[in-house]
């Protein structure tokens, strides 16, 4: 059986890795806020919702120092991918709403 490593050890490597945690969650929430201003957030799916979120915990990442991270990059394009996969093509065309 493999022994876990400390907590601490694991921080200090994330925080190289991301940049410092209390960055993170300062550019996370603002980016999440201001997707809340939308007119259209409240008529997206949980599946639109939840990826804006994992959009706003990457690039807040590379704003808290880790641009140079290539997960934060790829994983962006995984988020996007696995949404895109997931919906109606036969909506494609007209996609886009018009504001009330």
């Amino acid at each position: 059986m493999q022994k876990s490593r400390p907590v601490e050890e694991l921080l200090a490597e994330r925080r190289g890795q991301h940049g410092e945690y209390l960055d993170n969650v300062m550019y996370s929430q603002a980016m999440k806020k201001l997707f809340k201003t939308s007119p259209f957030y409240d008529e997206m799916e949980d599946l639109h919702r939840e990826t804006l979120d994992y959009y706003a915990v990457k690039i807040a990442r590379i704003l808290s120092g880790g641009y140079n991270n290539p997960d934060n990059w790829d994983d962006t394009e995984g988020y996007s991918r696995l949404t895109s996969d997931r919906l109606p093509r036969e909506r494609s065309h007209n996609a886009v709403r018009k504001r009330s």
